[in-house]
């Protein structure tokens, strides 16, 4: 039976990556994913003890190699969704954390007393390094290797907090599919403390090796599978919750154990205050988590007021700019540009703006003013809708929304008190 899980384990990032390299053949995702499921299954499938030479020197030389039933998982994340890193700062950090890699399976293959103890007492095969420089070898290459694991998070969320429209649900999979290594750690306490090493934390461990590729093969090919949004804000909603709940009855119980001796009391305490707290908790942190996925869509009287303090707090010079930022802010999108009409005109207007102190260009009319928008190409111009009470017109982009904003004081190249609407693509 475990045969049988490590084979559909490994065969399913095997299957994934195959997809991957027939649909996008440059990204490295497929061959990352292609190498998981072999190491996966050679790793896991081959690991009994030898006792012949060859075989020995094949344990001593491979006794770090469990780092490989991760390390391209890992891999993966610093290298989602474009199939690069975020920048060149992260290149060189992953290539010293590899470099890292290859220092711990060098220092681990000089582990002495590791190999005697899996041996029955065996020397090494094959002579190697002094086992001072092998043991300062393995730690050394055992910190790069965390480094490398912990930075993969930190490049996730540095990349997700820039990321917008297809880009940010190509990363909002790949946080939902990472959710699966903190279900598991918690499987493995339930398993160790509560169930003596029952069944659950290798069903578990295959819940890793089969749903995080299975994440990142939609994350590149289908991200528009469902609305990720929703079910990962749910699912870190619930699970923060249960989480708590159990942290909480563990610890009220513990300490009621040990103030008055009496686990009945405690457990009578604990269940009164789970069943208070659970729904101030729930509300807290859905609104929280939601904020987080959704920006201020969630908390529509927050983006208002966000929007009215930036143009509050702006110059007449900066009014743009202020809302401009306000809407992206809120929106979590990217692009957002304000465009005008005036009653003697039948087209839109862009207003010329400078927006995060970046200014960017638009292929305007010189007859009707030089465009500026922040961010991407430059948006077809629609036809105005003269009289429009809701501050303009509005282009009907299927993948955009907006906000009106009236716009009676912008300065730019139109005139002034035209009605504007401040737009995000």
């Amino acid at each position: 039976m475990q045969q049988a899980l490590v084979a559909l384990a490994a065969a399913v990032p095997v299957c994934i990556g195959v997809l991957v390299l027939r649909r996008r053949p440059r990204h490295p995702g497929g061959w990352l994913l292609v190498a998981h499921g072999v190491l996966f299954f050679v790793l896991l499938t081959f690991d009994e003890l030898s006792t012949s030479r060859t075989g020995l020197i094949v344990d001593q030389l491979t006794m770090g190699a469990w780092v490989g039933l991760f390390l391209c998982l890992v891999i993966i994340a610093y290298l989602l969704p474009d199939g690069r890193t975020a920048n060149r700062l992260w290149r060189w950090w992953v290539r010293v954390g590899l470099f890292g890699v290859l220092v711990f399976v060098v220092g681990a293959a000089g582990d002495r007393q590791g190999f005697a103890d899996a041996h029955a007492g065996a020397a090494l095969p094959v002579p190697w390094l002094p086992e001072p420089v092998s043991g300062l070898l393995g730690v050394v290459g055992l910190l790069f290797v965390a480094l490398l694991i912990t930075g993969s998070f930190f490049a996730v969320w540095w990349r997700l907090r820039r990321a917008y429209g297809d880009e940010r649900l190509q990363l909002l999979w790949l946080v939902w599919g990472a959710l699966t290594v903190p279900v598991t750690l918690l499987a493995g306490w339930v398993n160790y403390f509560l169930l003596d090493e029952g069944p659950l934390f290798p069903a578990a461990l295959g819940l890793i090796a089969v749903g995080l590729p299975v994440t990142v093969g939609v994350a590149i090919l289908r991200h528009r599978l469902f609305d990720i949004r929703l079910v990962l804000s749910r699912t870190l909603t619930y699970l923060l919750l249960v989480v708590a709940v159990v942290a909480v009855y563990a610890l009220l119980l513990f300490a009621t154990d040990w103030l008055i001796g009496n686990d009945t009391v405690g457990g009578l305490l604990a269940v009164g205050v789970v069943a208070v707290a659970v729904h101030p908790a729930y509300s807290f942190l859905r609104l929280r988590i939601e904020r987080w996925v959704y920006g201020l869509r969630s908390d529509p009287r927050a983006a208002i007021r966000l929007l009215a303090d930036r143009t509050e707090a702006a110059d007449p010079d900066g009014l743009v700019e202020a809302v401009t930022d306000a809407v992206a802010s809120a929106l979590q999108v990217g692009r957002v540009w304000v465009e005008a009409s005036g009653a003697e005109q039948d087209t839109a207007l862009r207003t010329p703006m400078i927006h995060r102190n970046e200014q960017r260009a638009d292929r305007g009319d010189p007859r009707r003013g030089q465009g500026l928008h922040c961010g991407g190409t430059a948006a077809r111009r629609r036809p105005a809708a003269t009289g429009d009470r809701r501050g303009g017109p509005v282009a009907r982009d299927p993948a955009a929304r907006c906000l009106p904003v009236r716009c009676s004081d912008v300065r730019g190249d139109r005139p002034r008190g035209a009605p504007g609407a401040a737009r995000r693509g």
